[in-house]
Order: structure tokens, then C-alpha cells, then sequence
């Protein structure tokens, strides 16, 4: 005996799969739950009894143990079988080995130089210790013919790092600019103590009296005052001064006595 639908059952059944729940209905006398993870399992009952394959009782014996499934509670696993999610560490940012910045020189100056204006190069041919960086005049070496404070600042600026060898630095500048009072000596002092950070710093007194320095004739006044503010900042005057000359761009005997005076300091 086939199991009859009502085209009232049937139309239930429909609604109920669309709303993914079957509502209670009834087929001969046999109640049908809530069944709505086992509405598969129930179609397919109901054709294989359809198709003879299932007797009435052994349809009602499996649809109860659908129902009978359908209400036993959810079993929660045992705490011992519950895996606990990795928990996530969070890591901290790889950092990089602390580099330590090297000079951009390609050659690393003597222990002892002279840095500045043209009066360094002849002095430098005079002297046994103190050395140019370079013989070219440029940033690089430090020294050109018309070097003044503010050319010698940008100059070092560029040195990206520190020359831990370098002993003692002659500086020359002062003569270009007119020994100009408002000349930032401070900040030169700075740059030269970041860059050369091992070294005794000196400068040398220039030279006056001709070009466009012929109006200064006289070394008291405002050329000792230039020099002096240098000793303000723990710089020692070399001495002598270049001083007056008519051509200080030429091999000067005073070139030899300041070399001298240098080499002493050196020994």
C-alpha cells in the first residue's frame, strides 16, 4: 500500500522545504516533526516506501528514529578533546644591527692637516707633519685658494661620518670676507669636532695688506679680534700670524716659521 499525500500535505511540505523547516503534518496517522537537517533522509523514505521497497511499519520505525535523532541534544565534546586554537604571538619587528656611519672620503686623511684658504698649501709644502687630504683645491680636500668660514662649513656638512684618526687640524680662514666679526665660528667649531671628534684644533692667523685687504694694515684691531673669538671655543692660535705682505701668494719665509711651529706641536 502506497503512501497518499492531499494536495493540502503536499502543498505544506512544499512551503515548509522553502522555508527550510517541515512542520508538523500527518501521513496515516503518523506524526512528522521538525525535521529540517533530515528533510533529504525523509523524501527518501517516503519514495522507497512509494516504491515498495518499505512496509508501513518499517516507514513509521524510520521516521521515528529520524525524529528521535533530530531531538537528541547536542553533544559537546569533553574538555580533553577540545584542540585549542594557536594562539597567535606577535612578533616584534626584526630591527637592524645599528650601522656606524663611515666618512664618504675615499681616503682617509693624515693625522694631522690642514684644511682652509691658500695659505695651506704653501704651508703644507714647509711642514715634515701636517698634510693637505689632497693637493686639488675642493670640498673634498677641504681647501681652495678663497676658502672662508661658510665654504668650510658646507664643505664638511657633506662628510657623512667621522675621521677617528685625524689628530690635530690647522684651519685657515679669515682673510677672504675681511676677517668678517659676524662670521659663524661657533657652528664652524661644531662641524669640526663632528667630524674630526680625536682632535686638537689650531688656527692659523692669516695675511693682509694687499688686494682687496690693502686697507687693513694694522694687525690690533679688528684681525687680532677675528683670531681671538677662535680661542673662545678652546681653539689655540698658532703663531706667528701670516700677518702684512704685498703677496702672501708666494713662497714667504713666514710660511716656514708657522710649518715650524706646527711640526713643534706635532712631536
Amino acid at each position: 500500500m502506497k503512501l497518499k499525500l492531499t494536495k493540502n500535505q503536499f502543498k505544506i511540505i512544499v512551503e515548509s522545504i522553502k522555508k527550510d523547516q517541515l512542520k508538523e503534518f500527518n501521513l496515516g496517522g503518523f506524526s512528522i516533526f521538525s525535521l529540517s537537517p533530515q528533510l533529504g533522509m525523509v523524501k527518501s523514505l517516503i519514495d522507497l516506501f512509494n516504491g515498495g521497497s518499505l512496509t508501513s511499519d518499517e516507514l513509521k520505525s524510520e521516521l521515528k528514529k529520524v525524529k528521535e535523532k533530530k531531538d537528541e541534544p547536542e553533544k559537546k565534546p569533553k574538555i580533553d578533546q577540545i584542540v585549542p586554537r594557536p594562539v597567535k604571538v606577535k612578533q616584534k619587528p626584526i630591527q637592524e644591527p645599528k650601522v656606524i656611519k663611515k666618512p664618504t672620503q675615499d681616503v682617509k686623511p693624515p693625522d694631522n692637516i690642514l684644511i682652509g684658504d691658500f695659505h695651506v698649501y704653501y704651508i703644507s709644502i714647509e711642514s715634515d707633519f701636517f698634510r693637505l687630504i689632497g693637493s686639488d683645491p675642493s670640498e673634498k680636500n677641504l681647501w681652495k685658494s678663497d676658502a672662508d668660514v661658510r665654504w668650510l662649513m658646507k664643505s664638511l656638512k657633506k662628510i657623512d661620518g667621522s675621521y677617528e684618526n685625524v689628530k690635530k687640524v690647522a684651519i685657515s680662514v679669515g682673510s677672504y670676507f675681511e676677517f668678517n666679526l659676524n662670521d659663524p665660528i661657533y657652528l664652524l667649531v661644531e662641524e669640526l669636532e663632528r667630524v674630526f671628534p680625536n682632535a686638537r684644533l689650531y688656527v692659523i692667523q692669516g695675511s693682509y695688506g694687499w688686494g682687496f685687504l690693502q686697507g687693513i694694515t694694522d694687525y690690533k684691531n679688528q684681525v687680532s679680534d677675528y683670531y681671538q673669538e677662535f680661542t673662545d671655543y678652546e681653539v689655540s692660535l698658532v703663531e706667528p700670524p701670516v700677518g702684512f705682505t704685498q703677496d702672501p701668494k708666494d713662497y714667504l719665509p713666514i710660511y716656514q716659521k708657522i710649518a715650524n711651529s706646527l711640526d713643534d706641536i706635532s712631536i
